[in-house]
């Protein structure tokens, strides 16, 4: 009686089993190929997607950076704005909480207190995928940041060094900041250094309010033209400080009424 024989059982080298390893891999290969062109779609997108920059408060002369992302597309704004310190370089200290950069205590202690005025940052850069530009707040923060051959900075030692002038200097290029009169405000830093170690303190302050007084005189009749009334009144009283002119009485009055009312 004849048997029939079992048929042979696969090998691993068989042709079946090589056929399904190769298939098993092809999917893995095609997976971690998915995979790492998500990751890289991903990454381009975050990095054409990013936004960072720098800001300036023109109050207190504190710097700060910031970042978010928005749809290179569209521009509509996709995460919320993190605030950040650009870190410790003189004339500038982080804050307690990080979140931004004081100005050296040397400078500080002459500007004018930020309680009366509006709280507001100006833009000093802007980083894009495409695009490096500069806001006005650039010339401020470019000028504070003078350095003596040492390399250390220069200004809080002259305030420092001149602390009769470095009291009428300071609150006069914070005026002209708050007004959004940045252009101007080489002017002031070029009277420091021709004029500001030789004539007297009176007669320095008077230079600095030729400068000033008109700049604000301009953009506080531009405010109120404009219906800020607000800014206006807090244009005209830092105006008053540095000369007179009956064009900027009905603006201070009208502030009055309003409060008044």
């Amino acid at each position: 009686m004849s048997t029939i024989a079992n048929p042979p059982r696969p090998t691993a080298d068989s042709q079946p089993l090589r056929g399904r390893r190769f298939a098993l891999l092809n999917r893995l290969l095609y997976a971690m190929t998915a995979i790492g062109l998500v990751a890289i779609a991903v990454t381009v997108y975050a990095f054409f997607a990013s936004v960072s920059g720098i800001e300036l408060n023109p109050i207190t002369f504190e710097l700060r950076t910031f970042t978010y992302h928005r749809d290179p597309l569209t521009g509509r704004q996709l995460t919320a704005i993190r605030h950040g310190s650009t870190g410790r370089f003189d004339p500038w200290q982080d804050n307690q909480s990080e979140t931004a950069s004081e100005i050296s205590p040397l400078i500080a202690k002459h500007l004018r207190s930020a309680a009366p005025l509006p709280t507001r940052w100006d833009l000093v850069q802007i980083r894009t995928s495409t695009l490096l530009d500069h806001g006005p707040a650039r010339i401020l923060q470019h000028m504070l940041d003078t350095r003596r051959p040492s390399y250390d900075a220069f200004w809080p030692q002259w305030s420092k060094d001149h602390p009769g002038l470095a009291s009428s200097f300071w609150p006069a290029v914070q005026a002209l900041a708050y007004a959004h009169a940045y252009t101007d405000i080489p002017a002031l830093f070029e009277l420091v250094s021709t004029e500001g170690t030789v004539v007297g303190p009176e007669e320095f302050k008077q230079r600095l309010a030729d400068i000033v007084f008109p700049r604000l005189r301009e953009a506080a009749i531009a405010a109120e033209s404009r219906g800020d009334r607000g800014l206006a009144h807090a244009l005209a009283t830092l105006a008053i400080e540095y000369g007179n002119d009956p064009a900027l009485q009905p603006i201070l009055e009208s502030k009055t009424v309003l409060e008044k009312r």
